[in-house]
């Protein structure tokens, strides 16, 4: 349970730390099992990459479970009210399960347009069926585990939910290899070994819930219309601002693209630093969805105003260290992803960019978290489509008209200046 009267900078970034580290090892299952398959066979490599593509995109726009959920439940955790509470994780744990269901159902009926929009040939098809399908059982319970997971982060079990991450990350590595490679399933062998990793956290994560003060899982408690509609409300803006992130990141890309194989190339090795960051500074987004919706439970102003201002300080110093990086080693860190040295002039041009808006990026997150916290959803949704629509794509455009990478990038660093301005100005209302 979150309880103190004051939180220090450095019990911020403790508390912080967990959520950044669980950040970093989630995308790590996906890169071993693409390190498995392709040392393996090749062509299921290319398959293995069109399946997780598709998937990572959806469970990516699925995220509103996650937010809304951590939202409701620190809220009412806040206010101590422990019928509120249970009726709040009901909500979240039966949408849960009908979006679950849904998704599973459209994704299966639409299956091989999407194995096409994603790239896949005619020879293709067949191994990626054979991921994706088997994929598709085990989607529902890949979703509750990531409802659990959230509902245990409202409690502030930050620590624990990163044990239960490396714990599951580590099975899916471990049962894949051995399907993979002990048992020969091929590619269905990896989507096996995701889908127990996500059977098994599920059920941990829900015997952690159990536990927790307040829950009662197995009571008869009766929904709360009034909850059901909030959250139906938040998790459909939620998804829409999600949705229009990616479209923006999607355009960028296919624009990029445009602009030749070489510029592509560099593109997703800028793209990798961009959404490394993001990694890093989205454990302090979820310290202030956390601390935030439990200080407006308790209808405390005061907290809510000093850990904002401490979490963007730290925000700040984090970028800074990120930016310095940056600035000081570049070619030592594009090494990591490419020996191709021609590509270099082409990153070196959209590079001081990079650098740039390391902090703005930073604030514009955080800000996010605290916005997230005071449970600010359609407000996200509208300015980040406001954002997208009519500030980001047309500076893109204007890039691809230009012939220009940096300014196709660009548009990315100005849509995260009006997201400062925007959020900050909903921000200052209530702190």
């Amino acid at each position: 349970m979150i309880k103190k009267s004051q939180w220090t900078y450095r019990e911020l970034l403790i508390f912080s730390i967990p959520s950044i580290l669980s950040s970093l090892v989630e995308p790590l299952a996906s890169v071993v099992d693409t390190s498995l398959v392709g040392h393996l066979n090749t062509f299921h490599l290319a398959a293995l990459g069109i399946g997780t593509t598709l998937f990572n995109s959806f469970t990516w726009g699925f995220n509103f479970l996650v937010h809304t959920t951590t939202q409701a439940v620190s809220e009412s955790i806040g206010r101590e009210n422990k019928l509120e509470i249970n009726q709040k994780i009901r909500v979240s744990i039966l949408f849960t399960g009908v979006v679950g269901i849904i998704a599973a159902i459209i994704l299966y009926i639409f299956k091989l347009p999407l194995y096409k929009l994603a790239g896949a040939n005619e020879f293709l098809i067949n191994p990626v069926n054979e991921y994706f399908t088997i994929r598709l059982i085990g989607h529902p319970m890949a979703l509750f585990y990531l409802t659990f997971l959230s509902i245990l982060r409202g409690f502030g079990r930050v620590k624990l939910t990163f044990v239960l991450v490396l714990i599951t990350t580590s099975l899916n590595i471990l049962i894949s290899w051995s399907l993979l490679y002990q048992f020969n399933l091929g590619i269905s062998g990896v989507a096996l070994g995701t889908i127990a990793s996500s059977v098994i956290g599920s059920i941990l994560s829900l015997i952690f819930v159990c536990k927790e003060k307040y829950v009662e899982v197995f009571k008869y408690i009766p929904l709360n219309l009034s909850d059901i509609k909030i959250f139906g409300k938040n998790s459909f803006a939620f998804f829409s601002r999600s949705a229009s992130l990616t479209c923006a990141f999607f355009l960028t890309t296919k624009f990029a693209s445009q602009l030749g194989v070489k510029t592509l190339a560099a593109h997703q090795i800028v793209l990798q630093f961009w959404l490394m960051m993001a990694y890093l500074i989205d454990g302090l987004a979820i310290t202030a969805n956390i601390l935030i919706a439990n200080f407006k439970g308790e209808n405390n102003t005061k907290k809510m105003v000093r850990v904002t201002k401490d979490l963007l300080s730290i925000g700040t110093l984090l970028a800074a260290f990120v930016t310095l990086c940056f600035f000081f080693f570049p070619k030592v860190l594009w090494g990591f992803f490419t020996e191709d040295i021609t590509l270099y002039p082409i990153i070196s041009s959209v590079w001081v960019f990079v650098i740039i808006f390391q902090i703005p990026n930073a604030w514009a997150f955080i800000l996010d978290g605290v916005l997230f916290g005071l449970a600010e959803f359609q407000y996200i949704k509208n300015h980040m489509m406001i954002g997208v629509f009519l500030i980001c794509i047309p500076i893109m455009l204007l890039g691809v008209r230009l012939k220009s990478l940096l300014i196709i990038w660009l548009g990315h660093g100005v849509l995260n200046v009006y997201r400062n301005i925007s959020y900050y100005l909903r921000v200052k209302k209530y702190l």
